[in-house]
């Protein structure tokens, strides 16, 4: 059995742009989500390699969440601020190695860029959405009353989480975290409405927050860009695409320019799991213990 793509709304697209070629596309990923890295990643360069066959494909993007992720690392209270970026920027190295020979299974000709959420943070475009995001949750009812439920559901599965910890995080530090995190992922669409992509690929939808702040800011600067979830199915089949003569296997990841760029869009659940809670005792352990 084989594991196939499908990229829901993808066939719409076409049809609404019939003369439409050689797409950009980003793919957002969350790290700890099993459904973006082995098996099932290799699926999705697959059905790029497909789509590519047909339509054209003129460049992947594909956004790592990494240094976002310091809202949660950083609920351990024996990390330094210098520990907990180097924590949340290691589930972006560790991906990286993880998934890079998929990477290299795409068409030569379809260019690879990787972006870190760092570099995204410090562009303009991404600050001023920010800000615009902050002013949301101060003074709009229905996105303060989003964001404040959303965080409070995360904020009860952080504090489960680590409710064996010495001195687990209270529920007001957890619910701040997850606060913290829903408005500076929400304040994503910043860049990804300037750069350019037809459109946005991420096996699950858009949570609320992200959402809402989608609608008001691509109604307030006229750009849109489509968000098509794609999901997994098994079928019996032949040769793969990934393995047949149009791909060059000995193309490495380590060949290809990476800009410094940023990572992720949301999930449905919370984009964090045990994985991390284990990065950060294993390094809790070896740096503190004597």
């Amino acid at each position: 059995m084989k594991l196939n793509v499908k990229i829901n709304g993808l066939e719409k697209y076409i049809k609404q742009h019939p003369t439409r070629r050689d797409f950009s596309i980003v793919n957002v990923i969350s790290m700890d989500q099993p459904s973006q890295r082995g098996e099932k990643f290799e699926a999705f360069v697959n059905r790029v390699n497909i789509l590519h066959k047909k339509y054209g494909v003129k460049k992947l993007t594909v956004v790592l969440t990494d240094s976002l992720q310091k809202h949660y690392v950083g609920l351990n209270p024996k990390l330094a601020n210098l520990d907990v970026k180097k924590l949340a920027c290691k589930k972006g190295t560790d991906w990286l190695i993880q998934n890079n020979e998929f990477l290299s299974y795409l068409d030569l000709k379809i260019n690879i860029e990787v972006w870190h959420w760092d570099k995204l943070v410090s562009r303009d475009d991404f600050k001023e959405a920010l800000m615009q995001v902050e002013e949301f949750y101060k003074k709009e009812a229905d996105f303060q009353e989003i964001v404040n439920r959303l965080s409070s559901e995360y904020a009860k599965k952080l504090s489960e989480r680590r409710k064996n910890w010495k001195n687990p995080p209270d529920y007001t530090a957890c619910f701040e975290a997850a606060r913290n995190y829903l408005l500076e992922e929400s304040a994503i669409w910043g860049p990804l409405l300037n750069l350019g992509f037809n459109f946005i690929t991420y096996p699950g939808r858009k949570n609320e927050a992200v959402d809402y702040t989608y609608n008001k800011l691509s109604q307030s600067t006229h750009k849109y860009l489509p968000w098509l979830r794609y999901s997994f199915e098994k079928k019996c089949a032949s040769l793969s695409l990934i393995h047949n003569t149009l791909i060059d296997h000995a193309k490495s990841i380590g060949n290809l320019s990476f800009s410094s760029f940023f990572s992720k869009v949301s999930s449905d659940c919370l984009p964090e799991d045990l994985e991390l809670l284990e990065l950060e005792k294993a390094y809790q352990y070896k740096r503190f213990s004597l």
